[in-house]
């Protein structure tokens, strides 16, 4: 009797046995999970790819500073055609005067006076004649005196010498000063040179610039 009950225990231990190999199955398991989590990492690698869309932006950038050259030229071109006739008197500022062509209009070249500037087949002087000029003659704008003024140089006044330097001609405003022999006479060392901006000055023996009609 004894001896059949020492078998049955040997039985039981075998079957323990049979449950540990069940616990390392589980644990096969679990590496399978690993494995699918490094799947998920590549997914998100491939999103942060496909944001390289900014090429649109660039190119309407572009686009917008073709237009506005383009424009800007236009302008210029417009600004750059504006001409001054310089037998015109002007009332705009000294600042403000459109330059004038010196071109001259015709052939023809006037015979003057010792004393006077041929230019454009009309014949100029300065003189301290306070705003009044002879018989036959005008004052001068502004304009023709910027193209003439150097060929003053080694002139004299007509007949008075000045007694303010700033040149009072057809225009609004004054934009030239004679500053060799101001007030003395001539001949001169150098003529009438840009000064006595938007002066007004109107004295008796006013400096004064005349030419032919």
């Amino acid at each position: 009797t004894t001896s059949a009950s020492t078998m049955s225990t040997t039985s039981s231990t075998t079957t323990t046995s049979s449950t540990s190999t069940s616990s390392t199955s589980a644990t096969t398991s679990t590496t399978s999970t690993s494995t699918s989590t490094t799947s998920t990492t590549t997914t998100t690698s491939s999103t942060s790819t496909s944001t390289t869309t900014t090429t649109t932006t660039s190119s309407t950038s572009t686009s917008t500073t073709s237009t506005t050259s383009t424009t800007s030229t236009s302008t210029t071109t417009t600004a750059s055609t504006t001409a001054t006739n310089p037998f015109t008197p002007s009332t705009v500022t000294c600042a403000n005067t459109v330059a004038t062509p010196c071109t001259t209009t015709t052939t023809l070249v006037a015979s003057c006076q010792s004393y006077e500037v041929s230019w454009n087949n009309h014949c100029y002087y300065l003189d301290g004649s306070g705003g009044s000029c002879i018989t036959g003659y005008s004052q001068g704008t502004n304009a023709v005196l910027t193209c003439i003024a150097t060929q003053f140089a080694g002139k004299t006044y007509r007949s008075t010498i000045s007694n303010n330097c700033c040149v009072w001609t057809s225009d609004t405003y004054e934009c030239f000063e004679l500053n060799s022999n101001c007030n003395s006479a001539g001949p001169f060392t150098s003529g009438p040179s840009l000064a006595c901006t938007d002066a007004q000055q109107q004295f008796s023996q006013q400096l004064t610039f005349c030419g032919s009609n």
